[in-house]
């Protein structure tokens, strides 16, 4: 029996809510990692390496480009003969900093994705905004875990689903702007 501690930890995360069978499972997948501020835990647009679970502290949600699927050349002020199709194009705020949209709080969780997605990428750059400690499990572990945890893989199944909705919602709406 995996230390009941750990436990409560499994216990408060909305995605195992109800996953009681898996606890001991997923607990020794964890490992626990503590990171100073300033330190990113992973950039935008490169493969998430695991899932992760705010236990303390404030991580900052940046966005560093969006990709278009225009040809950015047609666009003023884009004359560059390597932009085209599926260009990423670099975002700050209007001092030309890093374009911060959010917070990650005690709890929030980011990376499940990964555990139904070979290539799921980030869709922002995680970075401490205060000293943390995550609960994380590794990619390949996640993916087996959600692999013989079939309630797990409905619930990321079922957010996938609404996640993807809602990006075509959002998708459809900019159209009409």
């Amino acid at each position: 029996q995996v230390d009941k501690e750990m436990h409560r930890f499994i216990a408060r995360i909305e995605l195992f809510k109800g996953l009681e069978d898996y606890y001991d499972d997923i607990a020794k997948l964890m490992t626990i990692k503590q990171y100073k501020a300033g330190v990113t835990i992973f950039r935008h647009g490169e493969v998430h390496d695991g899932f992760y679970n705010i236990v303390s502290g404030v991580l900052t949600k940046i966005i560093d480009f969006v990709t278009t699927s225009e040809n950015i050349s047609d666009i003023q002020g884009f004359s560059s003969s390597s932009a085209g199709a599926g260009s990423h194009i670099p975002v700050t705020n209007r001092f030309n900093l890093p374009l911060e949209v959010g917070e990650l709080t005690e709890n929030s969780t980011v990376g499940a994705f990964t555990a139904v997605s070979r290539d799921s990428k980030a869709e922002f750059t995680c970075v401490t905004k205060v000293s943390c400690v995550v609960l994380f499990i590794e990619k390949h572990n996640f993916q087996k875990l959600a692999s013989y945890a079939s309630p797990l893989r409905d619930k990321i199944n079922a957010q996938l689903r609404l996640h993807r909705e809602a990006m075509q919602k959002n998708d459809v709406s900019q159209n009409f702007k």
